[in-house]
Order: C-alpha cells, then sequence, then structure tokens
C-alpha cells in the first residue's frame, strides 16, 4: 500500500532513477543532447532533437512542452511501462 498523503515533495533525489540510456532505450530516443540535472530533484532530463524534455524515473516520465514564443511549461505525466 502507498501513503495516500503526497504533498510534501522529499529534497532528497528519489531512488527510483534510472540512467540516461535506459531512458532512451524505453523512450526510443538517440541520447544525442547532454543530460541535465532538474531541480532539488535530482532526476535525470533526456532531451530528444526536439523541444521536448522528458525528466525520467523509473515509474514516470514527465514530458516538458516548452513554448518558447510565450514563455510557459507545460508539464504532462506519462505512464512509463518497463519490458522486464
Amino acid at each position: 500500500m502507498q501513503p495516500t498523503s503526497q504533498t510534501a515533495q522529499p529534497a532528497t533525489p528519489p531512488n527510483d532513477l534510472i540512467t540516461i540510456q535506459e531512458a532512451a532505450r524505453i523512450l526510443q530516443y538517440d541520447c544525442t543532447r547532454t543530460v541535465l540535472n532538474y531541480g532539488h530533484a535530482g532526476d535525470l532530463e533526456l532531451w530528444p532533437k526536439s523541444r521536448r524534455r522528458y525528466l525520467v524515473t523509473r515509474s514516470s516520465v514527465y514530458r516538458f512542452l516548452v513554448n518558447r514564443r510565450k514563455h510557459y511549461v507545460e508539464t504532462h505525466q506519462m505512464d512509463l511501462f518497463l519490458a522486464h
């Protein structure tokens, strides 16, 4: 069972981080851009050739759509199914 209260975000990196190679394989992207840290969470940020950024953990992928003209970021959480 998972806790129902998840309002407080931990300041330490989560223990479900995956490597950029795993993320690139799962998302079917070539690892052609620099891997960046994202915020205090320390998750990996995968840069494909497009403007989309993927904040990747083992359990989920957060997609960041950057609109440079309007200066805002849309965040979408996507389910990530790992192959065994």
